[in-house]
């Protein structure tokens, strides 16, 4: 059978259209003013002081880390995440130190974080795992202890708040993901960094545009004006988009905890949270895969190849908790493109699938 609920799907109408069509009608294609208006709305949006707009949150992190550290210097990173947090790390010659995670959130532990701090460690990377914000204040006492920058991977938590301030203001800086099945999207690809530090925001900014201010190296890291005026016109939708996830997940996780099953994170997320959900599966997940697919439903896996399963960051210790989520759990489909009754089909065909092979 045909994939007809699909795991995202960019929620995209005449406004980023027209918008884009706008763009192309004028001559200006980088270096605009639809990046600067990106910026100012994001900044509205998240109450950051200053944002600085790039190519995708890979390149947000890299320039961060590349601003701060180098050959010889640590930063400790989450062992459950994206590979591109630790890459983002590597491209500067610092090492990655992994740090396992906590089971019910799939967050770093903040209480392992501490023992993996070495006189060679100069930041943490804390990823906010599936939206859910990681305990920040338990975070910035480490790092305050240790005089420690904090970057926030916030790729997946665009509108979740910890004690009431949006992530990626806790740290010295955090870092957004416009990839075309996150909570908005730049119609490709894009990124956003914030920060309460005007000089970082500044610096970063140079050296996303070849360094052409300080005549330093740099990078070709830009934000395209088309990117950026669809960008404009997804935030305006942003909130629309998350009460849509936020309902979504909430039929979908009473649905699978009727049936017994574990979720991510294993407590219904408030509204600080930015809502998505992955489900605990058997030892067959690769056959449940298959079978979610059979009847129409497709699933994600965040992250099956999670960074110390890569070969370049192998022999860089064993992550328990880490190691069952990456094997033993599937992202379901919540987005907004979806309704409720999709959430019914998806929730009963995990429950009768995995019933199946218990």
């Amino acid at each position: 059978m045909s994939i007809n609920i699909p795991f995202g799907r960019p929620q995209i109408d005449n406004h980023e259209k027209l918008a884009v069509l706008d763009v192309m009608d004028g001559t200006q294609y980088v270096h605009g003013e639809k990046n600067k208006e990106f910026e100012r709305k994001f900044c509205e949006y998240t109450g950051a002081p200053y944002a600085v707009a790039v190519a995708n949150a890979t390149a947000a992190m890299h320039l961060f880390w590349y601003t701060q550290v180098g050959p010889g210097d640590e930063v400790i990173c989450p062992a459950m995440t994206h590979v591109a947090t630790a890459h983002a790390i590597s491209y500067t010659g610092a090492t990655p130190v992994f740090v396992d995670c906590e089971l019910r959130t799939g967050n770093i532990d903040p209480a392992l974080v501490e023992s993996a701090i070495t006189e060679n460690t100069k930041g943490i990377a804390v990823v906010h795992y599936l939206g859910t914000p990681v305990d920040m204040d338990l975070i910035l006492k480490i790092a305050d202890k240790h005089n420690l920058l904090v970057l926030e991977d916030c790729a997946l938590s665009l509108g979740a708040y910890f004690g009431g301030k949006h992530t990626g203001l806790w740290g010295d800086a955090g870092c957004f993901s416009f990839y075309p099945v996150k909570h908005i999207t730049c119609a490709g690809d894009g990124g956003m960094l914030i920060t309460r530090d005007k000089k970082l925001a500044d610096r970063v900014r140079d050296q996303s545009s070849f360094g052409y201010k300080t005549e330093t190296v740099g990078f070709n890291y830009r934000l395209s004006e088309m990117g950026a005026a669809v960008g404009i016109e997804q935030l305006k939708k942003s909130d629309e988009f998350l009460e849509k996830r936020r309902m979504n997940l909430s039929r979908l996780w009473t649905i699978l905890h009727v049936h017994g099953l574990q979720t991510y994170p294993a407590r219904l997320p408030n509204r600080g949270s930015a809502y998505a959900l992955g489900v605990r599966t058997p030892n067959s997940t690769e056959l449940i895969i298959k079978s979610l697919e059979k009847a129409g439903i497709e699933v994600s896996k965040y992250y099956q190849k999670y960074p110390p399963f890569w070969k370049c960051y192998q022999n860089m210790g064993y992550f328990n908790n880490a190691c069952v989520i990456a094997a033993l759990s599937i992202s379901l489909p919540v987005g907004p493109h979806l309704d409720l009754d999709d959430m019914i089909r998806i929730g009963e065909t995990v429950a009768a699938i995995m019933e199946g092979y218990k």
